[in-house]
């Protein structure tokens, strides 16, 4: 149901002339067009959606003292999917590696401590 009506959300952004009028700025008619090139799929729509829940998990995680590195860009998701038993109707837009540092870096922070 979600593709259909980004399906139909897109056409219907790409079937109009008169998206933005006259008065929008011209990087904002860019950047609505570059965006509308891009989401050429729901699948594309929705790696990019994912990527906004990725970084806010690494910032969460970072934020507990742990480390993260996302990583993309494989040969086969096939492999990924069956390495951590999901189902082949999901794809793997990237995968985030999470964990403590091996060696913590022996100098302390540079910061004052907090004090009333």
């Amino acid at each position: 149901l979600m593709e259909l009506l980004l399906l139909l959300c897109l056409e219907q952004i790409r079937s109009q002339k008169k998206l933005l009028d006259e008065n929008t700025p011209e990087m904002v008619r860019l950047a609505v067009k570059r965006f509308i090139e891009q989401c050429t799929s729901p699948e594309s729509w929705a790696y990019k959606q994912t990527s906004f829940a990725a970084d806010t998990f690494m910032l969460a995680a970072t934020s507990r003292g742990l480390q993260t590195c996302p990583m993309e860009g494989f040969e086969s998701q096939q492999a990924v999917r069956e390495a951590v038993g999901l189902p082949s109707r999901y794809a793997v837009p990237f995968v985030i590696a999470i964990g403590h540092e091996a060696d913590p870096p022996a100098k302390k922070s540079t910061r004052y401590e907090f004090s009333k």
